[in-house]
């Protein structure tokens, strides 16, 4: 049987997407090798809808309340 998709829609939860080849040269070219950034894990609900598989990058945008500009950081996804 196959586990229901829960998607969470909440002020507090940034939006996220996978990352696309240009965000990752971005990375590198500012000296953020893959293995430099935080994990997140595969089965993490924030993710699940994107089905993002262990070894991908995904991009979460933010809107800072602080300067009220979007904030974009990377997680690399783990098993």
């Amino acid at each position: 049987m196959e586990e229901p998709s829960i998607r969470i829609k909440h002020f507090l939860q940034p939006e996220a997407e996978l990352a696309n080849a240009d965000d990752i040269r971005a990375l590198e070219k500012q000296g953020i090798s893959l293995d430099d950034l935080p994990h997140i894990l595969a089965g993490d609900v924030s993710i699940t809808e994107l089905s993002a598989p262990a070894g991908s990058v995904v991009k979460f945008m933010r809107r800072s309340p602080v300067t009220g500009r979007e904030e974009t950081y990377y997680r690399l996804v783990v098993e």
